[in-house]
């Protein structure tokens, strides 16, 4: 009784994760789909897990079936593109924001790349880790419509650090003389 159908719900949800981590895989080699029929998958998904859990087993089959068929020409991943502007003649690289949507893989190649890139590399990034472990020969922070140019990311850390330490002691001596 409730057992077996127990029984057969996690296997069915097994077979659907299973076949989501084959659609992944051929999306790693490739064969992957654009950010926007991503976006319309995961919509529809979550709009179907809205209306019950009984339609979401099938709303997933149904999805992973997209996913498979969807024939699309091949789509280089960020570090790819990297790589080739390496290859290629030039001397600046402009990435904003280009460890956003990056898997570790990615990242590590795109770090590598990085390091043995000859030319100028404008960068514009809110990773904190990535800022610390890039080597940057200059380092300048936008802030408030004024460019500073820093040692680099760590010493700005650390110089940020000992401001708001200086201007919350300040604030504390300021405030104890109020009260």
């Amino acid at each position: 009784g409730q057992k077996e159908d127990y029984r057969l719900q996690q296997e069915e949800i097994e077979r659907l994760n299973e076949r989501a981590r084959e659609s992944k895989a051929k999306a790693n080699t490739g064969a992957n789909w654009s950010g926007t029929d991503n976006d319309k998958f995961l919509r529809g998904f979550k709009r179907d897990r809205a209306a019950g859990s009984s339609k979401v087993a099938k709303s997933i089959e149904k999805r992973i079936e997209q996913m498979d068929k969807v024939e699309k020409p091949v789509e280089r991943k960020p570090f790819e593109i990297l790589i080739k502007a390496k290859d290629e003649s030039g001397n600046m690289l402009v990435l904003d924001e280009p460890t956003n949507h990056l898997d570790l893989e990615a990242l590590g190649a795109l770090e590598e790349t990085l390091k043995t890139y000859k030319g100028t590399i404008l960068l514009v990034s809110h990773d904190r880790y990535f800022l610390e472990t890039a080597s940057l020969n200059e380092a300048y922070l936008l802030s408030d419509g004024q460019l500073t140019k820093i040692p680099d990311y760590k010493d700005y850390i650390k110089l940020s650090e000992e401001k708001a330490q200086k201007g919350n002691a300040h604030t504390r001596c300021v405030l104890g003389r109020l009260l």
